[in-house]
């Protein structure tokens, strides 16, 4: 099980941008194993705890950087997709139909606004074949 899906999906996502994707055959049929079983809200995210940075001259502040893990899974299992076994690939189309077949009727961006929905139209727009992430 992958403790953070976004930053997983945030990093397979640029191995694939920097390697061939021959050389990543086995993390990506690493992810598209480990696919959660549940699929995350739109609004679902992970924190980066807080956690306390040097920003120079003796400075600290806290890193507020949040990652909406829906957006990284959709865009990590698109790019391991043609890697997995006929199984796994069949898993990977579930789990995204899953999310994108029946949305949960609550699924309102609110809150996070902008962020989430950017986040979702790229990972879309991923999906649909555009090249926006390069």
């Amino acid at each position: 099980m992958l403790r953070t899906r976004s930053a997983s999906g945030l990093a397979l996502h640029v191995l694939h941008r920097l390697f061939d994707a021959a050389a990543l055959s086995e993390i990506d049929r690493i992810w598209l194993a480990s696919l959660p079983s549940s699929i995350p809200s739109a609004k679902d995210k992970e924190d980066s705890l807080n956690a306390t940075i040097d920003i120079g001259s003796g400075r600290t502040d806290k890193d507020k950087v949040r990652q909406f893990k829906l957006p990284w899974i959709i865009v990590a299992t698109v790019d391991a997709y043609p890697s997995g076994s006929l199984q796994e690939r069949a898993a990977g189309f579930d789990c995204l139909d899953t999310y994108l077949g029946q949305p949960e009727p609550d699924e309102e961006v609110s809150g996070e606004g902008n962020w989430v929905a950017a986040g979702f139209l790229l990972a879309l727009r991923h999906l649909a074949g555009d090249d926006v992430l390069r």
